[in-house]
């Protein structure tokens, strides 16, 4: 079986490690890949390709499965693109790629199937944002940009003040999130400890295969 790792970053070279020790592997490739991915895999240069492109060269090449290690390809439809040219794909479609894609599609996905979320509001522009922060019940808020941010479009504020300061940033002149911050989502902060609760499925069947917490830096600029 030729397996291709779409992706570069860390969890692309976590993948490449562990599929690389499988008896069923027939070849093993990583795009763009990075210095580590070529101790198991080779590349082909698909950098600067269209999806489109991207997908007819991955046909080309003869490729079984696909496991594309971001986000960011599965909301763009490379699934879609991949299953309607026979190639497997580890990974959802782009309609339901929406849920990781969309923070307000997945906060009404929720709610219309009554998972329970702490109570939010969604804002389309700064002044209705700003308005909505004025009702807040607390001075705690957390402040979500709807779209992908490289994992960065989550504020936890302490105060309204930093939510105000937050919102500026996404929705405001900087746009510091580009169109991913147009629409945000303000949610009630709520406490515990958060883990990610990890299965594969399907459509039919799902099967656990761990839980990770997600840490990050106590202060700015890579401090604490």
């Amino acid at each position: 079986m030729r397996l291709l790792v779409l992706g570069g970053g860390g969890r692309e070279h976590s993948l490449c490690a562990m599929l690389s020790k499988s008896e069923m592997l027939g070849g093993l490739h990583c795009e763009p890949g990075n210095g580590g991915t070529l101790l198991w895999t080779e590349g082909w240069g698909l950098e600067g390709l269209s999806l489109e492109e991207t997908v007819e060269r991955i046909v080309e090449a003869g490729v079984d499965v696909v496991i594309p290690g971001g986000e960011g390809l599965l909301v763009a439809g490379v699934g879609d693109l991949l299953e309607s040219r026979g190639v497997g794909v580890v990974g959802p479609s782009k309609a339901a790629a929406c849920l990781e894609g969309s923070k307000v599609f997945a906060k009404l996905f929720c709610g219309e199937y009554g998972i329970p979320t702490p109570y939010g509001e969604v804002c389309r522009s700064l002044e209705e944002s700003l308005l909505s922060l004025e009702r807040w019940g607390c001075e705690e808020v957390v402040v979500k940009a709807d779209g992908l941010a490289a994992g960065k479009g989550v504020v936890v504020c302490r105060s309204k003040g930093e939510a105000r300061e937050a919102l500026e940033r996404m929705q405001g002149e900087e746009k510091c999130f580009g169109s991913a911050g147009d629409v945000v989502l303000l949610e009630e902060r709520i406490r515990g400890e958060e883990m990610s609760f990890f299965v594969v499925c399907d459509g039919e069947d799902a099967t656990f295969v761990g839980t990770a917490r997600d840490y990050k830096r106590v202060g700015e600029g890579g401090v604490g």
